[in-house]
């Protein structure tokens, strides 16, 4: 057995008298665990030796041997003037036991020395105890309001025993998130630091990893907070439907990966964000063009001037280069991935005649007894404009369109006539003005009215765009022309 005698701080220089007569005799005391905090392993005892020879019964009475508060049971074993002690039920490794020797001790030459020892040791095997490896931010430094302080540690640690072991001072409310092994531990502010303040974490050293073992010995350390020099606000985008005129929009309430065509894109900010900062600061990937449109300091609507390809991958991004009404700059960037995964079907939005306006728009429905026209009624010809929600840019496919997927029927009665599609014009590439010939007023007066029946046809038979949109289904729109003109 290893054994390390030491003298200073352990030796004790009494006097004692016996027979009438003075003897300036020392007593040695050697221990071991020798040092403070001293780490012993878990097969070894406590040795203790004392010259001169003591009466053993005098020194087992003064040793003692406490854990938690609590002493600790255990064998004695003498050697001459050498004692050791075990522990009856083994030593508990990762503890930090408290060795102490208070009191008389008798020689076996009827002399007696005051004793007042006490000393600290820990118990450990072969592995390594728990310690903390890295932390930030570093003890003294200064940092900024929203750095979080990250805790590394060498092995998983008990999550109770480190709410219990941890504390911040001053005080305030903290988020306290682990690591999936529990080794890493990261402590933020509900809200933020406060700026110019000195904080004091500290870890105790009961804390304990989940083997039981504690760490070696408590831990502090100190950082100072700056000034708020960061724009940190929360920042979301969301699809809305936005009204040019009047300034409104609602909230789609779909993800952003579901973007259509006719969607916009709001950005809502927690914090006033200083706009003249925030077209610099916007991009996106695949390039679009985007109108900023200003709502409020915290809300701007992007409203795209060109559909979102479908199939197509973009990336909205907010750069360090936007600032808030202080003048701080965005922490760090920003950015929201669109994808755009259905093709997105062409819609008739409205259809209009020159004296009536609009008959059919994609909001109202037309009544169920269908439309009355009233113009040019007498010429027997009606001129349509219809207005499709994305452009057919191509002049062969504006043809096809024409010639393929609209036709105009007389429904009831079915001999008034053949009716002739006499003017084709095209504004805007999605605009379609038609003109059609041989509409008739019955002069029969058993029959109240002429019946007529434009379709446009839809599937995915049907005349496409460039992005490959098309009517997912076909249009019908019914009206008459009534007894008179």
């Amino acid at each position: 057995m290893r054994f390390i005698k030491i003298l200073t701080g352990i030796v004790i220089s009494l006097l004692f008298i016996s027979c009438e007569m003075v003897d300036l005799q020392e007593i040695e005391i050697n221990i071991y665990p020798s040092q403070l905090n001293q780490i012993i392993s878990d097969d070894q005892s406590i040795s203790i030796e004392i010259e001169p020879t003591p009466e053993r019964d005098s020194v087992e009475g003064i040793f003692n041997l406490e854990l938690d508060g609590n002493s600790v049971i255990g064998d004695f074993l003498w050697d001459e003037n050498q004692v050791s002690f075990y522990p009856l039920d083994g030593w508990r490794w990762g503890e930090k036991y408290k060795l102490t020797l208070n009191g008389e001790i008798s020689t076996q030459g009827d002399l007696e020395y005051t004793v007042k020892i006490s000393n600290y040791f820990y118990v450990e095997t072969d592995e390594i105890p728990l310690l903390v490896d890295v932390f930030s931010p570093e003890s003294e430094s200064i940092t900024d309001i929203y750095t979080p302080i990250e805790i590394s540690f060498n092995k998983e640690v008990d999550q109770e025993s480190f709410y219990q072991q941890f504390s911040l001072t001053p005080s305030t409310e903290l988020n306290i998130e682990w690591n999936d092994d529990s080794t890493i531990v990261t402590i933020t502010p509900k809200d933020k630091w406060v700026a110019n303040r000195r904080y004091n974490w500290k870890i105790n050293e009961e804390l304990q990893a989940k083997n039981g073992q504690h760490i070696r010995e408590s831990q502090s350390f100190y950082f100072l907070t700056n000034q708020d020099s960061f724009f940190d606000a929360d920042v979301e985008l969301t699809l809305v439907s936005y009204e040019r005129d009047s300034g409104s929009f609602i909230d789609t309430s779909l993800p952003i990966e579901q973007i259509s065509y006719q969607d916009q894109l709001l950005l809502h900010f927690s914090e006033d964000v200083d706009m003249t900062t925030l077209e610099n600061a916007l991009d996106s990937s695949p390039e679009i063009n985007l109108d900023i449109i200003i709502l409020s300091n915290s809300q701007v609507i992007l409203f795209p001037n060109e559909i979102f390809n479908p199939q197509e991958n973009y990336r909205i991004t907010l750069s360090e280069d936007l600032q808030d009404i202080a003048g701080n700059p965005l922490r760090e960037e920003l950015s929201w991935n669109i994808h755009c995964a259905n093709i997105y079907y062409q819609e008739i939005l409205s259809i209009e005649s020159a004296s009536d306006g609009i008959i059919y728009d994609n909001v109202t429905m037309p009544p169920e007894n269908g439309l009355q026209i009233t113009e040019n009624a007498q010429e027997k010809f009606i001129t349509f404009t219809i207005n499709f929600s994305q452009p057919i840019n191509d002049p062969e496919k504006q043809y096809q369109f024409v010639m393929n997927d609209i036709q105009m029927k007389d429904i009831f009665p079915a001999t008034l006539g053949s009716l002739e599609l006499i003017y084709i014009s095209w504004e805007d590439s999605s605009t379609l003005h038609l003109q059609f010939d041989g509409f008739q007023y019955s002069q029969d007066l058993t029959i109240d009215r002429s019946n007529y029946r434009l379709l446009v046809s839809g599937g995915n038979n049907s005349t496409t765009t460039e992005t490959g949109a098309y009517l997912q289904d076909d249009f019908i729109l019914d009206f008459h022309t009534g007894l008179e003109p």
